[in-house]
């Protein structure tokens, strides 16, 4: 299954947002947990029970290249507007859409929705997402930046940027048509009245606004990636530039206060770790103190001197120790998955300073 479901994750990683890190999915032992839970409290979407839904559903289906044993969808009963996509292997997914929901979307929406969340299973961000703290800075804005991906996939699936929004509209706000002017241009041109603090408080979401990834879709619809998604075709050199607009936009609006807090714990472990350095043959001289200086600013350096004079030469090892492990520790927790990597390579420069 895994192998015929390639073409379909390179279409994804085709097109994956730079700031989506990939990790590659963990095999699961299978089983049949997701067939029993959701067949007690929800109806399958099939051809002979609800005909139109499944048209929709083989539609994405093709468009994305994924096989039909890969894919089981589900409609329970709830008012709320909501679709999740969860799996139990790295081959098979389960789709789950509200019934408020497929009442608010015409069908052409709907493939918007079925893309974005079958998004999330090509792209393996179901895969370990329990694994860490769902509160770390990492983990919220990895999330954010996983929207951004699948909503490049919704696109894809139903190959209308007029649709993709109007299904994005119509989610956020609950509203059906009658109710609703698709007026893209107007909306999306929200965004450039607003400021930075405007956005304040989104950085505890999992999800980005929803003016951020209106644009991030509009500029995704003139790539050449849409143009041609061809699996056999290198990842278009215009989305990278498209990808580093995005990133603007979501340190800008949601992710800069958080990214700000991570460069401060990042020089925090890097000047103990020069630290450490310094400590270790028991001299801090006049070329260590420049070198400390021009890393860290001049009140770093006082204040550390001040830090060494505190201890006799017995204990400022272990002082010093102790003020990395906490360092590190604090960086570790609000970067659970490149935390180490980062902190290797705070080492290395460290070493080379040293």
């Amino acid at each position: 299954m895994t192998s015929q479901l390639g073409a379909a994750r390179l279409i994804a990683d085709h097109v994956r947002f730079t700031g989506d890190y990939f990790r590659k999915a963990k095999s699961r032992s299978g089983n049949s947990l997701g067939d029993v839970y959701f067949s007690q409290d929800s109806i399958q979407i099939t051809e002979q029970v609800t005909p139109d839904l499944a048209r929709s559903i083989e539609v994405v289906r093709k468009k994305l290249s994924i096989p039909e044993s890969a894919i089981k969808a589900y409609v329970y009963a709830s008012p709320e507007i909501q679709a999740y996509c969860v799996s139990d292997g790295a081959d098979r997914c389960f789709i789950r859409f509200s019934s408020g929901l497929i009442g608010l979307l015409e069908p052409a929406e709907l493939e918007f929705v079925a893309g974005h969340e079958l998004g999330h299973f090509l792209l393996s961000h179901s895969i370990g997402a329990g694994e860490v703290d769902s509160g770390a800075y990492e983990m919220k804005m990895l999330q954010r930046a996983q929207e951004i991906s699948a909503d490049r996939l919704g696109l894809l699936a139903c190959g209308s940027i007029d649709v993709s929004i109007r299904a994005l509209m119509k989610t956020v706000s609950g509203l059906p048509s009658e109710h609703l002017r698709f007026d893209v241009g107007e909306f999306i041109s929200q965004i450039r009245k607003l400021k930075g603090e405007d956005f304040l408080g989104q950085g505890g979401s999992s999800h980005p606004s929803m003016l951020v990834r209106c644009r991030a879709l509009l500029w995704f619809s003139m790539s050449n990636a849409v143009k041609d998604c061809s699996v056999s075709e290198q990842r278009p050199a215009d989305l990278d530039d498209l990808d580093r607009n995005v990133g603007r936009d979501l340190n800008d609006y949601v992710d800069g206060p958080e990214r700000k807090e991570v460069e401060l714990l990042k020089t925090h472990v890097s000047m103990w770790l020069a630290a450490e350095q310094i400590v270790s043959d028991g001299m801090f001289d006049k070329h260590e103190q420049e070198k400390f200086s021009k890393l860290f600013g001049v009140d770093n350096l006082r204040k550390f001197k001040s830090f060494l004079g505190g201890f006799d030469a017995s204990e400022v090892k272990k002082e010093v120790n102790d003020k990395l492990s906490s360092a590190i520790g604090e960086l570790n927790q609000v970067l659970p998955y490149s935390g180490d990597k980062e902190i290797s390579g705070m080492k290395k420069s460290i070493l080379e300073s040293f």
